[in-house]
């Protein structure tokens, strides 16, 4: 098939049919099978169907797939097991040996340089795991499908064996094939969905049911209404139609191999082989290299990203360029109140300035002021005094020169107006000098007030420093009275001793002797029987005197032992009272060193 050639063909199902064949079983040809209903046989029509599973590679003409694949088509196989209940009867490993047989040979035979990559990948409803580093594949690249999850295949054998052993999980393995030399990209898919229903009538113990219930959904819909677009359909979106959902389309050769069994009757894979059969696709080798529109539309998509990233960046640039600007703004008026501000603390220094200077001037003023009124206070009271005698003068020269009368009287009347004038700038001069002398008196009030202050803090300190002495000499005293107390206790306590000690010795001398008479005494009583009455009772007193010896060793014990509890006691309460006594003494001393601070 060179690159021009096109082709229509429908959607094929193999079917393998494994049981007990009671209920179905392989017709004359491998078109078609027999299924029993109500005691009837009726034909259902496949592609290719046996009863050996092992030969339903060949039956199926399946090595057109692989061939199909490997010389740049896209070619998928969908294998699935229904109404199986012993899974020993799913047994696809002849048919995945087979598979992987026919890439061997077609691979040899086409192009013996062309390389591969695969993608393993275990599938659930929930999950996607990749079989080649074991890992679960994030949601956002199950989305773009199977591009971005192939890796490069180094040695063909080693993925057979690994294809060979097959999963315990659902699974989808994508291979494709690319030659550097030519186009050649060719795409092969197998989906092993494992057992499952094919309708939502029948329940299937699978992990991926739910998404095979969207795949039939998807096959009906496209089945039934083919030749016109579908819409205000929707299919539940799942791991499964995002990688194998394109394996539907018009450009891949796609196949659906059923292992059925014959044991049970279901309707649903019969059901859904009928509408398999009338998908129709267009089987065309693309003319333009997968690698090529691979790397065009990462190309695109980077183009776009760096137009959005360009607009982005003009965006921030432009809000950039605007918070400089505000920030040059802020800066200006921020310089320019600085500045205002600068100036105008400077105004208000010169102007403290100038109010210290007047101040200054005012009191040199008011001294000035001062010494000038005591001076013009003298020199009034002189011109006074002499105009006193001018006065009188007059007086008597006018009393003499009768014809000079009304000038003196004019004379008399300006002296008069004059001294008036006088006593007018004395009153004032007066006042002043009372203001004066009244800040004064003032001035005097307040240093004397600090002299009392600092007189009463002299006295206290003085007072505090002879308390503090008299303290110390009272705890002088009293240490010198426990100290004879102590010593007068520890004589008292050694001579209680000494005399305990003489007394026990005396007791001890005292039961040395009542033994020994009490051992005579025995002796006499074993001498002789018939003084045994007389003998007994001088036994009896001399028990009643050792037990009575024995009680006054006990009180004379106990009573040393109580003095020397007691004298132990005062002897902590006189060490404790002097420990006091010295606290005392030691916050006095910081007292009157505070005190002596203050008045300082």
């Amino acid at each position: 098939m060179d690159n021009l050639e096109l082709k229509v063909q429908n959607t094929e199902a193999f079917v393998a049919l494994v049981g007990d064949h009671s209920m179905a079983r392989a017709g004359d040809t491998s078109k078609y099978f027999l299924r029993t209903t109500e005691g009837e046989d009726k034909r259902v029509f496949v592609d290719g169907c046996t009863s050996d599973p092992k030969q339903l590679f060949a039956v199926g003409g399946l090595h057109s797939y692989i061939e199909h694949a490997v010389k740049g088509g896209t070619s998928a196989l969908f294998v699935s097991g229904s109404g199986i209940t012993q899974l020993g009867d799913y047994d696809r490993s002849h048919l995945i040996r087979d598979i992987c047989t026919s890439i061997s040979t077609t691979m040899t035979t086409y192009d013996p340089d062309l390389s591969m990559t695969y993608a393993f990948l275990g599938i659930t409803d929930h999950k996607v795991i990749d079989f080649h580093n074991d890992r679960t594949v994030s949601p956002d690249k199950i989305q773009r499908g199977l591009s971005g999850l192939h890796h490069e295949v180094d040695d063909w054998a080693v993925l057979e064996e690994k294809i060979q052993r097959g999963a315990t999980l659902p699974f989808v393995l994508s291979l494709r094939f690319e030659s550097l030399a030519g186009s050649t990209s060719g795409h092969l898919c197998i989906v092993d969905m494992h057992v499952v229903s094919w309708s939502d009538d029948e329940l299937a113990q699978n992990v991926l049911q739910k998404s095979v219930n969207g795949l039939a959904s998807l096959v009906r819909l496209m089945g039934s209404n083919h030749d016109r677009v579908l819409t205000g359909c929707t299919i539940e979106p799942s791991a499964l139609l995002s990688l194998t959902g394109d394996l539907l389309a018009s450009n891949s050769k796609t196949a659906f191999v059923f292992y059925l069994t014959t044991s049970a009757n279901s309707s649903s894979p019969i059901s859904m082989i009928s509408t398999v059969r009338k998908l129709r696709t267009t089987l065309v080798r693309p003319t333009t290299d997968r690698r090529v529109k691979l790397f065009y539309e990462k190309a695109q998509y980077y183009q776009q990203e760096k137009y959005r990233l360009q607009a982005s960046l003009d965006t921030s640039l432009a809000a950039t360029e605007q918070v400089e600007r505000d920030l040059d703004d802020v800066q200006q008026g921020f310089s320019a109140e600085r500045t205002s501000l600068h100036d105008e603390v400077e105004h208000w220094q010169g102007k403290a300035r100038e109010l210290e200077e007047a101040l200054n001037g005012l009191r040199n003023e008011s001294e000035g002021a001062e010494a000038d009124s005591r001076w013009m206070n003298a020199r009034l009271v002189t011109e006074k005094l002499g105009l006193k005698d001018e006065l009188r003068r007059m007086e008597v020269e006018a009393a003499g020169a009768e014809d000079s009368k009304t000038r003196i009287m004019d004379v008399h009347e300006a002296l008069v107006n004059a001294h008036e004038a006088l006593d007018t700038a004395y009153t004032e001069l007066l006042d002043s000098y009372k203001e004066l002398r009244g800040r004064c008196r003032h001035l005097v009030d307040v240093r004397e007030r600090l002299e009392t202050q600092i007189n009463e803090l002299e006295d206290q300190a003085n007072a505090s420093t002879r308390r503090t002495k008299q303290l110390e000499s009272q705890i002088t005293d009293q240490s010198a009275k426990h100290a004879r107390a102590i010593s007068e206790l520890e004589a008292q306590r050694t001579n209680d001793a000494n005399s305990h000690s003489q007394n026990v010795k005396q007791l001890e001398s005292r039961l040395e002797a009542q033994a020994m008479r009490l051992a005579s005494t025995i002796d006499e009583l074993a001498m002789g029987q018939a003084q045994s009455v007389s003998q007994t009772e001088e036994t009896k007193g001399l028990r009643a005197t050792i037990s009575r010896l024995t009680r006054e060793i006990a009180t004379s014990e106990q009573t040393t032992s109580s003095e020397l509890h007691t004298a132990t006691t005062r002897a902590s309460r006189l060490e404790a009272q002097v420990m006091r006594l010295t606290s005392t003494i030691n916050e006095m001393n910081a007292s009157r060193e505070s005190n002596d601070n203050a008045v300082e």
